[in-house]
């Protein structure tokens, strides 16, 4: 038969529950205040805990596309991003195919800071747009070939930045020095100087 626990086992034992869901409350709270993903979550909901603002006036803005098509736009722009301290994040299509990420605060619409990406939108018969996710304190942002850059605390302008590689990091170097020599190759053989591209092909 166990023994009974004495009150002060119990008295901690009953603290101890009680701050981890004190925690996981504050956490989800703050979470909840966030849209951290295309369409809020992974079941692509779309509903937000925040209620909106009446759409009667621009508080600031920012420009989502700086290389705009002529004619039919056939282009799917990223979802913009808020942190639960209210910072948000947009993608940019800053080129014909290049993007960036910008960060605001959201109450004034400052900018927190700026960050390049070399993602290129696959083949389709539209520009899908490059969608950074939030998790937690991290952002995780495309990059180029199999590549994610992660910036830690997004809210913050001097949050160190640091890489994932889908395929591992040996075999993303080794892909990326191959497809530069057949690069080089391709253009010696079409009497092209290979400096013209080459500072362009991996960003």
């Amino acid at each position: 038969m166990a023994p009974t626990p004495q009150p002060a086992t119990l008295t901690c034992t009953t603290l101890f529950f009680s701050l981890m869901l004190l925690f996981s409350a504050s956490d989800s709270a703050a979470q909840s205040r966030a849209w951290p993903t295309h369409s809020h979550d992974a079941q692509h909901t779309g509903v937000s805990f925040v209620a909106a603002q009446p759409l009667s006036k621009i508080h600031w803005r920012q420009r989502v596309d700086f290389a705009v098509p002529a004619g039919e736009i056939f282009i799917h722009y990223g979802s913009p991003l808020v942190t639960a301290a209210n910072t948000v994040i947009v993608p940019v299509k800053a080129g014909a195919d290049s993007f960036r990420v910008v960060a605001h605060k959201g109450s004034t619409g400052e900018i927190l800071w700026r960050l390049g990406t070399g993602y290129q939108a696959p083949f389709a018969a539209f520009l899908p747009g490059m969608g950074p996710t939030l998790l937690g304190q991290r952002l995780y942002i495309p990059d180029s070939g199999g590549r994610v850059l992660v910036k830690q605390n997004p809210d913050l302008a001097t949050g160190a930045i640091s890489e994932l590689y889908f395929y591992g990091q040996g075999n993303f170097q080794q892909i990326r020095r191959s497809t530069s020599r057949t690069c080089r190759s391709t253009l010696r053989s079409r009497s092209i100087p290979t400096g013209t591209f080459s500072s362009d092909f991996w960003r």
